[in-house]
């Protein structure tokens, strides 16, 4: 039975959802309910996918935002296509994923900007298959809740666009790209557990 959560009203980043601790600390990423969600043009449609093991931290630093970070390491054989062989040729096959020499994806933020009161930009290097890149995440506070345990959590969701050749997954090369694009959309789902306190 899935544990019920007292909800609380909603509050930007730019205001304490609790007045002892604010935002700053350390926020654990729950595997169990985030995940990581692209989408790639085929031929004339969008084929999409989503990898469901997602792990990391984001530690804010609610006086100084510039000064927080965010880690992401993402398990590259939790790819689900919803089309096994299509599956199958992404994680094994060495011009796609080659998920066994390259079992993980991983994010370092650089620097963090506070763009609104419940939006960042998190720049940070990206690395796919040993090929580190620097990205930029548009990060959205959505929510927050403390379960029935008083445990504080809270969701957020990052969008990024991403060139694949840029990591090295170059199927078919430039002529691939008719049928293959290159631009790959991707959309992380978070929740984060705050770490250290508890309300009860």
């Amino acid at each position: 039975m899935a544990r019920k959560r007292a909800r609380e009203e909603v509050l930007p980043l730019s205001e304490d959802h609790d007045e002892r601790h604010g935002w700053g600390g350390l926020w654990v990423v729950d595997r169990e309910h985030s995940r990581a969600e692209f989408g790639v043009r085929y031929l004339v449609s969008e084929t999409t996918g989503v990898f469901g093991e997602v792990e990391g931290t984001i530690s804010f630093d609610e006086e100084n935002p510039e000064n927080s970070s965010v880690e992401a390491i993402i398990d590259v054989s939790s790819l689900d296509t919803g089309h096994p062989k299509r599956d199958e040729d992404l994680l094994e096959r060495e011009e796609f994923l080659e998920a066994e020499s390259f079992p993980k994806m991983t994010f370092q933020s650089t620097q963090v900007e506070q763009s609104d009161s419940d939006r960042m930009k998190v720049t940070g290097e990206l690395t796919i298959r040993d090929v580190s890149r620097e990205v930029v995440l548009d990060v959205r506070y959505k929510d927050h809740s403390v379960d029935g345990s008083g445990t504080h959590r809270a969701t957020f969701e990052a969008e990024t666009e991403l060139s694949r050749e840029d990591f090295g997954i170059d199927w078919g090369g430039t002529p691939g790209q008719a049928v293959i694009g290159d631009t790959v959309t991707v959309t992380l789902h978070l929740e984060v557990v705050r770490q250290g306190f508890f309300n009860m």
